[in-house]
């Protein structure tokens, strides 16, 4: 939470979005009335360059705990097995493959709409 009477309340309501990923540099404290809390030093929008460090954006999204990788495999088997016409087996493969990385970065999760920043994009799944 950040308070109205704190030095970055200005920023939160004007400049920071809902998604986004954060670095933050920040000093830990125990409130004896309020607990735990965190007062924020510097904070700034992740970017590409932090991946450097480790940033990785898609462990902030909720996703399958089985391999992305495996799973997309066993649809495209299924997709080869199961789908009789030719010509519409040939063009789900095609866009399978087509946006494969994209795809095995999505979250997955059924009844609910995310906005993947791996994929740049909502997902409703609805």
């Amino acid at each position: 939470m950040i308070w109205a009477d704190g030095g970055w309340f200005a920023n939160c309501e004007q400049e920071w979005v809902v998604s986004q990923c954060y670095k933050v540099r920040a000093k830990y404290g125990e409130h004896e009335r309020y607990g735990p809390q965190i007062e924020i030093v510097q904070i700034r929008a992740a970017t590409d360059a932090d991946r450097d460090d480790g940033f990785d954006p898609v462990e902030f999204v909720e996703r399958s705990r089985f391999d992305a990788s495996a799973m997309f495999d066993e649809l495209r088997k299924l997709v080869e097995g199961e789908v009789a016409d030719e010509p519409l087996r040939r063009l789900v493969l095609l866009l399978l493959d087509r946006h494969a990385e994209a795809l095995k970065r999505l979250p997955g999760s059924p009844g609910t709409t995310t906005r993947s920043p791996a994929a740049g994009w909502s997902t409703p799944w609805r």
